[in-house]
């Protein structure tokens, strides 16, 4: 009967008697050079006289296999599982298994075509051996391959064979895995290159990497096969186009932006028609198209608002959460919890924990407990004491409110000035910050109403219907015969903005005149290179050109300049402001008023005019009424008037108009919301009954703890009050310093050199987070954790998944925009980050503009710094290297473990509003109200703020839930007991020689596991187990690191300044992150300069693996090397790249771990011989006696003598450790 797996065993092939077989388990997994190993006998030729009985042990699958069929079959072509697994994805693994059959078959005598085509295919799998080489298997055979394709690469006289070169290296650029997914996923040639970059970049990173070759890294190779996918991808892609009978090089195929067409398909009999638009003065003439046909689809709503509640539980789980978890929740856990955060003693309790916690860290690992705890104890007392101190320290009385209106002088204690600047939303009433969420949650109702008009617009129409829209919407233009849709979407446009503008005629904001007299034209104007300010209130400003004139100037001069065609936007002179003529045909603005004066000038001359009326009918001396007439016309032409010239279609042609409807719908939006948002705030704040209208409303004794609000005006707006319904109230002391504090804030102008600073201060952020796959890693693993903290069901992550990823996108199936109701009811009641919403309006750009557009208005040096920075943001930031998926998706991970998390709190029954704070507040609330964080996470502590919200969302779990500590500390104890069955080795001795930061336990607490865990991974060869590090996987795992450059500082807090920090201490010549100065430098300020900008390149390059110069590509290329290092153990590439992902796994080699436990003790050895050396300079100096000296001497000698003792424990440990086999090690023996 034939063998179950026949076909796997070769025929006719016997194993050699001089080879020795490894028949073991696990022997499948070795390389070919540890399966199969020479062996002395005297029996024969070899391979001729093997036979079935010749092995020693029966295999794992012998009882499958019929006994005559049982024959080792040959390593040649039947790779290791774990290889297969590995490349069983790969579009190229039957090519590769058949170029081995074609390896082992060429010779050095072998025909040309056959070295052609042993190249080719060699070129062609390079991507699948890369991944061979990465998981560290059969490394020598392909090295042996890369040496036999040199070999073909000569000819027998030494010269270059160009045949089998070529054949190699072109193949290699052709590797399906670069451009596969480009060509079958992209549309267009532009995009095929662009995602060809990174997709080549990617696969040519994970390629097969020789030593020999110039590009002997994988950054290296990252780089050239990026550049490569970018002309490969494109031209196969073309290649199939043009094999399947379509156009390539049209602007349709092309794709590139600036030059798209349209995205509409035109039909053949499609009548088109073309507009004239009005001429820019002294530019020519613009031509837009529009299609008499076309269709615009309406989204599609998703019905997936969480509808059913939490279904109640049964048996055991219904008694634990009735009478264990609630009654603790409500007796004990929330009681302690509102008086640490609202009691009299509150602030002093809390500062005790976090002191003692602190205290309790700054022990040594190896210290008793008593000496612990009394670290703890005083630690706790000097910060309640210290809190305490500071109610009673009170600072001088000063003024409040600078540049509003009015100021009022407060006083403050210490604690306090500290609480308002580094407590969020300290002392404000419970219901502020709601109050604040509800604005928000009306802003982002209103926001998204324009989002999707937008989205609607920008997928419906082409650029040059864009902009005819744009015209008609502001009346600058009519079509007689117009398509349907096109008047369809002018309508819904018009209807979403007359529909807001009555919110700001309902809120005081717009007279009726004013509202029924731009209904009809109103949309937000925006002006090319005028983005960046956007002052709140600006669409209550008086469009146009203003000025402050005479009133006689205003007559004789202003009000005879009439609207023209030719009128440019260039004044003449500032002193006399009249607009300059081009030349041309003058033909008259219809409508156009010229130069208008302002009601509320108008209401001036009016009360100058009757005020000496008056006077002069009370007169009855002729004299003096001649001279009051004088003095009055005189009056009136000095009276100083404001004035307006609406810009003329012309003029803002000129100025750079943006003529883009989605995106001026998009603006329009956004100045809406922001407007109205804050004035609705205002206005639910003036409601509350901690609002007074007068003074002499306000209780007696509360009367010296309130402040009135300013009656301050937006310039340029007619005199709209800047806090609305609020403006000259009264409200509390803390309530009014938080107003005006923000108000300040929002309307400082930063100065260019400080705007330019955030904005590159903020992308060096970006490129310590969302460009860093670690990070994503930790943060995706982290929230699993905290998302269980905050006790919330893991049910719901799907949905929130299933929600984010359909919301906004065009259906498959339907072909229509889907709106989900869930992701709106979390954006309007702002679940999302305050942003969110802003971010989506601001995403929908102008219509792109092709970087190298040379605008005739500046100089030829601003044109270059323009284009650069176009450059720039459209080849780096915009999407065209991937940088901006990986921000999308850093966003998208919090977004996600949110919506969670408020569908858990609607379901359990929870309003929207509260739902969505505490969604918020769960996942870290980057929206803080504290000046002093807000300055320090801007400034010299980048990244506070996750730190700043995480504690109190640990401290509160630890109150209210306690057992999921215990929970999760099980967990970590049965990983690292399984660690130790699995992986053997003596844990007590390799945790005593692991560097400190390794030692320490989970947020510092005694009872928790510890961070680095031994897990249950089979040990390799050398019987070394391992550990993983799980520190950054844990929220706030590293909040107790005291261990930095400043001392029992904890880790998130340390001074790090940001971009300035990494660029100026590298100039400076020190490295902050080690807390030294930098290697190498001899203080020749020439040698030291290249040493200093290498280290700043370092700090900068984002931490990408496979990114030329990153810290990730070096520990890749080190490993990949083998490059040995005293303190490492060596580990396979595959494991080095896994912990460039965030997964710190290493192996425990005794040896290593200790000679790195001898140089830390060594460094700190050095550093108490320094103090030593400090001590007998004063000494010599004459600033302490012998005595002194000889008593401070002996005490850090005391110091040397206790710590070596503690550290020889631990080599005596090590050098006395029992390795214990592993559980499977154990079975074999």
């Amino acid at each position: 009967m034939a063998g179950l797996f026949d076909d796997l065993i070769p025929k006719e092939k016997k194993i050699p008697d001089n080879i020795q077989v490894n028949q073991s388990m696990f022997s499948d997994l070795l390389p070919s050079e540890d399966k199969y190993q020479f062996k002395i006998t005297d029996k024969g030729n070899p391979g001729s006289n093997l036979s079935i009985n010749d092995a020693t042990e029966p295999g794992l699958f012998d009882d499958i296999i019929p006994k005559a069929d049982k024959v080792v079959p040959e390593n040649k072509n039947n790779y290791n599982k774990l290889l297969k697994a590995l490349s069983i994805a790969s579009p190229i693994t039957n090519i590769a298994e058949r170029t081995e059959d074609l390896v082992e078959d060429i010779d050095g005598d072998s025909e040309q075509w056959q070295k052609v085509a042993y190249a080719t295919q060699l070129g062609f799998t390079d991507t699948y051996r890369g991944i061979k080489q990465i998981a560290g298997f059969e490394e020598e055979k392909m090295k042996a391959d890369q040496e036999k394709l040199y070999e073909f690469m000569k000819n027998s006289d030494g010269s270059t064979n160009w045949g089998v070169a070529g054949a190699y290296f072109g193949s290699a650029i052709l590797d399906p895995a670069g451009w596969l997914l480009p060509v079958t996923k992209a549309k267009t040639l532009y995009q095929m290159a662009k995602w060809g970059f990174v997709s080549a970049g990617v696969f040519g990173g994970l390629g097969y990497v020789d030593e020999d070759s110039i590009l002997d890294t994988r950054g290296k190779q990252a780089a050239v096969s990026a550049l490569g996918g970018t002309f490969v991808s494109p031209l196969i892609g073309g290649i199939g186009k043009k094999i399947k009978g379509e156009k390539v090089f049209t602007r349709e195929s092309l794709g590139i932006p600036g030059f798209d067409a349209p995205s509409i398909k035109v039909q053949a009999d499609t009548e088109l028609q073309k507009i004239r638009l009005q001429n820019a003065a002294g530019k020519k003439h613009r031509t837009a198209v529009a299609r008499k046909k076309f269709e615009v689809d309406e989204p599609e709503t998703i019905k997936d608002f969480p509808s059913d509640k939490a279904k109640l539980l049964k048996g055991p789980r219904l008694w634990m959460r009735e009478y264990v978890v609630k009654a603790w929740e409500k007796k004990v856990g929330r009681p302690a919890l509102n008086y640490l955060t609202n009691g009299n003693y509150g602030a002093e309790t809390a500062g005790a924990l976090a002191g003692g916690g602190i205290g309790y860290a700054t022990a040594p690992e190896e210290a008793s407990i008593t000496s612990k705890f009394s670290r703890a104890f005083t630690g706790a007392l000097m910060s309640a004491g210290g809190i305490k101190a500071t109610k009673h320290i009170n600072l001088p009385t000063r003024k409040f409110g600078k540049g509003e209106a009015q100021t009022e002088e407060v006083s403050e204690t210490l604690a306090q000035f500290l609480g308002r600047n580094f407590i969020d939303g300290y002392r404000l009433p419970r219901d502020f910050k709601k109050h604040r969420a509800e604005a928000q949650g009306f802003a982002n109702h209103i926001a998204l109403k324009f989002v999707y008009l937008s989205k609607k617009i920008k997928a419906s129409l082409t650029d040059d219907e864009e902009k005819i829209l744009h015209n008609l919407l502001q009346g600058d233009t009519k079509i007689k015969v117009a398509p349907a849709k096109l008047q369809e979407l002018n309508k819904e446009s018009r209807k979403l903005i007359t529909e807001i503008a009555q919110e700001y005629v309902d809120a005081g904001l717009l007279t009726v005149k004013t509202f029924e007299k731009n209904k009809d034209i109103y949309l937000k104007r925006s002006y090319r290179g005028k983005l960046e300010d956007r002052p709140f209130g600006e669409e209550l400003k008086l469009r146009g050109a203003t000025d402050e004139v005479t009133h006689d100037e205003y007559l004789k001069i202003y009000k005879k300049q009439k609207a023209y065609a030719t009128t440019s936007d260039v004044r003449i002179h500032k002193t006399k402001g009249l607009f300059n003529e081009v030349a041309g045909t003058k033909k008259l603005v219809k409508g156009h008023k010229g130069w208008e004066l302002l009601e509320s000038s108008k209401a001036k001359l009016k009360t100058t005019t009757d005020d000496f009326n008056k006077k002069i009918k009370a007169t009855r001396s002729k004299k003096k009424k001649a001279e009051l007439t004088a003095e009055k016309k005189q009056a009136l032409k000095d009276e100083r008037v404001e004035i307006r010239w609406q810009y003329t279609k012309p003029q803002r042609v000129g100025l750079s108009e943006i003529e883009d409807a989605a995106f001026a719908i998009a603006e329009t939006g956004r100045a809406f919301a922001n407007t109205l948002s804050q004035y609705r705030f205002y206005k639910n704040i003036s409601k509350q009954n901690y609002t007074y209208a007068t003074l002499g409303k306000i209780p007696l004794a509360e009367r010296t703890k309130y402040r009135q609000m300013p009656t301050t005006e937006i310039a340029g707006t007619a005199g709209r009050k800047r806090y609305g319904d609020l403006s000259g109230k009264y409200v509390p002391e803390e309530v009014y310093k938080n107003l005006v504090a923000a108000n300040r804030y929002m309307q400082h102008e930063s100065g260019v050199f400080y705007k330019g600073y955030r904005w590159l201060n903020s992308y060096w952020k970006v490129s310590k987070t969302a460009w860093n796959p670690t990070v994503h890693v930790n943060n995706i693993m982290s929230n699993f954790v905290l998302h269980d903290l905050v006790d919330a069901q893991f049910k719901y992550l799907p949905k929130a998944w299933t929600a984010l990823t359909t919301h906004g996108k065009v259906s498959k199936a339907t072909g229509k925009l889907q709106r989900s109701e869930l992701v709106e009811a979390a954006t309007k009641h702002g679940v999302f980050d305050a942003g969110f919403v802003q971010t989506e309006l601001k995403n929908i750009q102008a219509g792109v503009k092709f970087p190298y557009v040379f605008d005739e208005s500046i100089d030829a040096f601003n044109n270059s710094v323009n284009a650069a920075k176009n450059i720039f943001q459209d080849g780096v930031l915009k999407n065209k290297l991937g940088l901006t998926k990986l921000t999308d998706w850093y966003q998208f991970e919090d977004m996600v473990f949110r919506l969670s998390v408020f569908q858990d709190r609607i379901s359990k029954g929870w309003s929207l509003s509260d739902a969505a704070l505490d969604a918020r507040k769960s996942f870290i609330d980057y929206n803080i109200d504290a000046p002093a964080i807000n300055w320090m996470r801007n400034s010299v502590t980048p990244f506070l703020a996750y730190t700043y919200r995480i504690i109190p969302i640990l401290g509160e779990t630890a109150l209210v839930r306690p057992w999921k500590y215990v929970k999760y500390a099980a967990l970590g104890y049965g990983l690292n007991k399984m660690g130790d069955l699995v992986g053997g080795g003596d844990e007590e001795a390799e945790r005593s020689v692991m560097p400190e930061r390794k030692q320490g336990r989970f947020l510092g607490i005694p009872f928790l596991p510890y961070r680095n865990i031994k897990i249950p991974l089979l040990p390799g060869k050398d019987k070394k187990p391992y550990y993983m590090d799980f520190t950054r996987f844990v929220p706030g795992g590293d909040i107790l690191d005291l261990e930095g450059t400043v001392p029992g500082v904890p880790a998130p807090l340390q001074w790090s300044g940001g971009l300035a920090g990494e660029v100026l201490f590298s100039l400076a010549g020190f490295d902050l992150w080690r807390g030294e100065r930098l290697k190498g430098q001899t203080g020749d300020w020439e040698e030291d300069l290249p040493i200093r900008f290498k280290a700043i390149k370092d700090k900068l390059i984002p931490n990408i693996p496979f990114l030329p110069g990153s810290y990730s590509s070096k520990k890749l290329e080190k490993t990949r090397k083998g490059l040995e290092s005293p303190f490492r153990a060596e580990q396979a590439e595959g494991f080095a790249l896994l912990q460039t992902l965030g997964f710190k796994i290493e192996k425990a080699d005794l040896k290593k771990l200790k000679t790195g436990k001898v140089f830390e003790l060594k460094r700190k050895i050095d550093g108490f011989k320094e103090q030593i050396n400090l001590v007998r300079k004063e000494f010599r100096n004459g600033v302490i006696n012998r005595e002194t000296a000889k008593k401070e001497i002996d005490i850090i000698a005391d110091k040397i003598r206790k710590i070596a003792a503690i550290y020889g424990v631990a080599f005596k440990l090590a050098d006395r450790a029992k390795e214990e086999p592993g559980l499977f090690d154990r079975k074999k023996k």
